[in-house]
């Protein structure tokens, strides 16, 4: 069986759903009945990946970080001029299956015509409901299932597949030497988020604020690292930052994912912002780890977290601020919520069930 992977932004972008694309490669090559290809819009072409020439959301064309053109339409543009040549491939290859991690309508809309035989698999973004017949989807959530099913969409074609992490990777640590290098007291309270450094999506600003709101006391045995790559915003968030927290906040930009596994473990808890969030592989990674982990109070972020964290109204000022304190002053509640959330992504998110799953979806795919 030829399955494509196809994320436009592999190899300029280092985000969730890049790594998504970059892991399920390098799990799937390990199949003996699957010949594994990536799609992506920079890099190297070599060993089965296919650089495609596309016009990417961070091009000068646009005129940089202060661009007056929204990040949204750059990315339609990308993912329109991405689906040319990847169609054109698709033709030329034969994929059996492309699996795709965006929304290349032209894709959607050739299939539709009967004009790719490879069937397509959509790996949803979870905000975006396809209503035809003539793809297959991949939900990361049951919400997202139970919400299109409320709005009368056809389901049938659909499967929910979460997102995997690497439980033998992302694993509890005793200790890490780079909160040692970074300079942070051996009894600080290390609160770590991991994302784009964004006001917009992942709220880097609100983290800062609320943090900045402890009790005087106890603000300052808590310190604050964020982990993520720098975007427009990325200045002003870092301005905020050492303007309310001072010396107790640290920036640790484009990390590479192999060197993630130690600035989880230098953590104690483990916060995302972003309200709503449409999965987060980041929560997979911490609660790996054995990290407690606090997101929006969202349906999936719940679903995610189960026992091993919580989830608070993260537009409500003060309601993040107060998790915090408790986490800060209770040891046992740290650790009895951090080997909740262990358990959790070993039962339900470890990579080698996933995949399995993911195999299954590709033999009922091929043969129907």
């Amino acid at each position: 069986m030829r399955v494509a992977i196809a994320v436009s932004g592999m190899g300029f972008i280092n985000r969730g759903l890049e790594t998504w694309g970059c892991r399920l490669v390098a799990e799937l090559s390990k199949s003996r009945k699957l010949e594994v290809f990536l799609l992506k819009g920079a890099g190297n072409n070599s060993g089965g990946e296919y650089r495609l020439p596309c016009l990417k959301r961070n091009s000068i064309i646009y005129g940089g970080r202060s661009s007056p053109i929204g990040w949204g339409h750059r990315l339609g543009m990308e993912e329109l001029t991405f689906s040319i040549p990847a169609t054109l491939l698709a033709k030329t290859m034969s994929f059996d299956i492309m699996h795709i991690g965006q929304s290349f309508r032209l894709l959607f809309a050739l299939k539709k015509r009967n004009m790719i035989s490879s069937e397509i698999i959509f790996m949803n973004a979870a905000f975006f409901y396809p209503k035809s017949n003539h793809i297959w989807v991949q939900q990361p959530a049951p919400y997202y299932l139970e919400r299109a099913e409320e709005k009368g969409i056809d389901t049938s074609r659909w499967f929910v597949i979460p997102y995997f992490v690497d439980t033998t990777k992302f694993t509890p640590s005793a200790e890490s030497a780079l909160r040692r290098e970074l300079g942070i007291p051996d009894d600080a309270l290390v609160v770590l988020s991991v994302g784009s450094i964004t006001k917009r999506y992942k709220r880097m600003d609100w983290l800062i604020r609320e943090i900045s709101k402890l009790e005087t006391s106890l603000r300052q045995k808590v310190y604050l690292v964020i982990s993520g790559q720098i975007e427009d915003e990325t200045e002003e968030i870092m301005s905020i930052g050492k303007d309310l927290l001072k010396h107790r906040i640290v920036f640790l930009t484009n990390m590479s994912h192999e060197e993630m596994p130690e600035v989880y473990a230098m953590s104690d808890l483990f916060v995302l912002c972003s309200a709503p969030e449409s999965f987060g592989i980041v929560f997979l990674e911490a609660m790996a780890c054995g990290k407690p982990v606090v997101g929006h109070n969202y349906p999936v972020a719940s679903w995610i977290i189960g026992g091993g964290g919580d989830t608070v109204d993260m537009t409500r000022e003060g309601r993040l601020a107060e998790i915090i304190e408790q986490y800060a002053l209770d040891d046992n509640l740290r650790r009895e919520k951090g080997g909740k959330a262990r358990n959790r992504a070993v039962e339900a998110f470890s990579k080698d069930k996933i995949v399995r799953e993911i195999l299954h979806m590709y033999d009922e795919v091929h043969s129907s």
